[in-house]
């Protein structure tokens, strides 16, 4: 039986400051919303492809519903991107959306995460930590010096 796709629906999480990205010359960064995000995107049928029409989380992305519901950004309050690193290797990067991210929320989340074997870079209080193989927490050690 196949799953039924995802939708964003009332999630804008994305578009609420908790992402880095310019949309038409407007600066979003942490604590920016989207200059054109008011109850909804007052620019959706012509907004950007990159990044707006490109843009999806991993709860979105997961065609297999592996992630379960309740990780849905508005209602888990993080939101997961990959992103790469080193050789063509990925892991996922886990920020907060405006809150402190729930005990149960990172419980689920490092498990799994060791689970499958993805690298984990995640926020709590607005401070990173990093899971996952030493290369892995080595390759970014390496970037700060």
């Amino acid at each position: 039986m196949k799953k039924e796709k995802r939708k964003c629906d009332e999630c804008t999480a994305c578009c609420e400051g908790w992402l880095t990205a310019n949309i038409h010359g407007h600066e979003m960064r942490p604590g920016v919303k989207c200059h054109f995000l008011g109850k909804t995107c007052s620019i959706y049928p012509n907004r950007p492809e990159n990044p707006c029409k490109q843009f999806k989380c991993e709860w979105l992305a997961d065609e297999n519903n592996g992630i379960p519901e309740w990780i849905k950004p508005s209602q888990s309050g993080i939101i997961i991107t990959t992103k790469s690193w080193g050789n063509n290797r990925y892991y996922w990067f886990v920020v907060e959306c405006g809150k402190k991210i729930e005990s149960d929320v990172l419980h689920w989340l490092i498990l799994y995460c060791e689970k499958n074997l993805i690298p984990l870079e995640y926020q709590v209080n607005g401070n990173f930590y990093r899971r996952g193989p030493k290369e892995f927490i080595q390759y970014f050690e390496g970037k700060r010096g």
